[in-house]
């Protein structure tokens, strides 16, 4: 009798445990799906602002970048990716690496010192970087999720200063003689 009792009391343990199982692995493969469907909503927004940079390619580069960063603004505020996944970090690091090639413009027409180069190509470049990551993120999965908070809090304070810096530069008087 104990050894039945014993059997089914064995028997009902593990039942709820694997019930519990299937339970967080099936949340566990809900969230994923998200988190991938976002990774493939931000490698598709990103392919669109690789062919809106390129439809301008040749502009001036104090008109280009501003447009390229009010199109990803307005990507991001319009349908912006869920905060603290891998897609919002991949968008921030677009993001990031749009305002170092405005800000290396920005400080080059503050010194007088303008390029002439077309930024073009260099950010349709960090794009393909981005969209790589997210591509590699989307086959092979994202890091961890320490792994991913430490990412994402370099990718927000390196867009901080950036955006800090660019309203300085913007905000500054134009050289003499422009």
């Amino acid at each position: 009798m104990w050894l039945a009792f014993g059997q089914g009391l064995a028997g009902g343990a593990v039942t709820l445990l694997g019930g519990y199982v299937g339970y967080r692995l099936a949340g566990r493969t809900e969230r994923d799906k998200v988190k991938l469907e976002a990774l493939r909503h931000v490698n598709s927004r990103l392919r669109d602002l690789t062919q809106f940079v390129q439809s301008r390619a040749g502009e001036e580069p104090l008109t280009l970048l501003p447009e390229v960063i009010n199109e990803w603004f307005t990507v991001l505020e319009d349908d912006p990716p869920p905060k603290g996944t891998p897609a919002n970090i991949i968008a921030v690091e677009a993001l990031v690496g749009i305002l170092e090639i405005a800000l290396e413009e920005g400080r080059a027409f503050v010194a007088g010192e303008m390029t002439g180069r077309d930024p073009a190509p260099a950010i349709v470049s960090v794009i393909r970087r981005s969209r790589a990551q997210c591509s590699k993120w989307i086959t092979d999965g994202s890091p961890s999720p320490s792994k991913l908070r430490a990412r994402h809090g370099v990718a927000v304070e390196r867009r901080d200063v950036a955006m800090a810096e660019f309203q300085t530069i913007v905000t500054r008087p134009r050289p003499v003689g422009d």
